[in-house]
């Protein structure tokens, strides 16, 4: 009978059954290394980096390019890294519903509350001349107001689930001053003082399809991150 040898060392099973990459030196590495890719290439931190290319260049071309770029590779590469640290734990005893390190997820919450609060203020000055039109700044205002919304019912959901440590849950609360100062900045920027008391329905239903247009787009950013990790989760298991 041919005998097996583990290459990697793993904690005996009977202390400890299912393991992270976290807990295998070798592994270490790779995982820190997606984790790094994921939290620069995310969607949100690439519509910010697009939108500031939008404001640095003036076209509509180059942020497309910017964010198909980064958003495409950051995620061949964050899950070819993710794989290989994977690689290294046996299927039937990995432990992915382990949750990040408290320092790593406040760190990804600001690394996404400085890219928020600069591709919104920028965003606001560049809306802000008078070649742009009135019913392209209120879509983005609805816009900037519905990722404030969404992300305080993150924070809401994850406290009251508690999927996450309360740290890290209230790590949360930075990107959410972020978007919130940058929006605030933006409209006194596009509008000036006291003019929503002077908005139409008109002006209201332009703000509602800026809202409704981010909210699309975040349920099918969940729905594409619910799919590929039920099928990563089936790909362990078989």
């Amino acid at each position: 009978m041919t005998s097996l040898t583990e290459t990697v060392e793993l904690p005996d099973p009977a202390q400890q059954l299912l393991v992270h990459p976290l807990d295998v030196p070798s592994a270490r590495r790779a995982f820190r290394n997606a984790w790094l890719i994921s939290s620069f290439s995310n969607v949100a931190v690439c519509l910010c980096l697009a939108a500031i290319v939008w404001f640095v260049t003036e076209s509509w071309l180059p942020p497309f390019l910017v964010f198909a770029a980064t958003a495409g590779f950051g995620w061949l590469a964050s899950r070819w890294s993710l794989r290989e640290a994977w690689d290294h734990i046996p299927r039937k005893r990995q432990d992915r519903d382990r949750a990040l390190p408290v320092p790593w997820s406040l760190l990804s919450s600001l690394i996404l509350a400085i890219a928020l609060t600069a591709a919104t203020i920028l965003l606001g000055l560049r809306l802000s001349r008078s070649d742009i039109p009135v019913g392209v700044r209120e879509v983005c205002i609805g816009g900037g107001a519905a990722v404030c919304v969404l992300v305080a019912v993150t924070i809401l959901v994850n406290l009251v689930l508690r999927r996450r440590p309360l740290p890290a849950i209230f790590g949360n609360l930075l990107p959410l001053a972020g978007v919130t100062a940058g929006v605030v900045v933006a409209y006194y920027a596009m509008f000036g003082a006291g003019t929503i008391a002077t908005w139409g329905s008109s002006s209201w239903f332009t703000v509602a399809i800026g809202a409704a247009i981010v909210v699309a787009a975040d349920i099918l950013h969940v729905l594409w991150v619910a799919i590929d990790s039920r099928r990563t989760r089936n790909s362990a298991a078989d």
